[in-house]
């Protein structure tokens, strides 16, 4: 059985930062402020990002973990990705239109928006048609 610890034992020294992404769905501003709440109640640093997919957010507090503050950030993650498939590709064939195309269904959530600006980072390298891209209900009629 968990132990409940009193508020006035809490050590606030222990606590660090809670980093905190949305989503697209209706609950999510709500939860996040309700996170954001409960860590500064406690003492602890809140960063929030706004929309984020997970894996996102993972890589956000993983750079900011190993302290990689460069790579810390949506952009950082976009960049990161895009350098380590041009080293994939380094020395293939540099024609786009000979791989033919990445068909990403977005089931109009959160990683829509996301993956247009992936694709565009790596618009050299790949073809990538992005549907349900969030102009929809999520999930509704989507490959999800």
């Amino acid at each position: 059985m968990d132990k409940i610890i009193a508020a006035e034992n809490i050590n606030i020294d222990r606590f660090g930062s809670v980093f905190i992404g949305k989503d697209t769905r209706p609950t999510s501003e709500h939860l996040s402020e309700l996170a954001r709440e409960g860590a500064l109640l406690i003492g602890g640093n809140v960063l929030d990002f706004g929309l984020q997919t997970t894996p996102q957010l993972h890589h956000i507090v993983r750079m900011f973990n190993i302290q990689k503050s460069e790579w810390a950030s949506e952009e950082g993650y976009y960049n990161m990705l895009a350098e380590a498939y041009q080293k994939i590709l380094y020395g293939q064939d540099p024609k786009v239109e000979d791989r033919g195309k990445v068909i990403c269904d977005a089931a109009n959530g959160v990683g829509g928006a996301k993956m247009v600006k992936m694709a565009e980072k790596l618009s050299k390298e790949i073809k990538c048609e992005v549907r349900n891209a969030g102009d929809g209900t999520l999930n509704h009629m989507c490959g999800a």
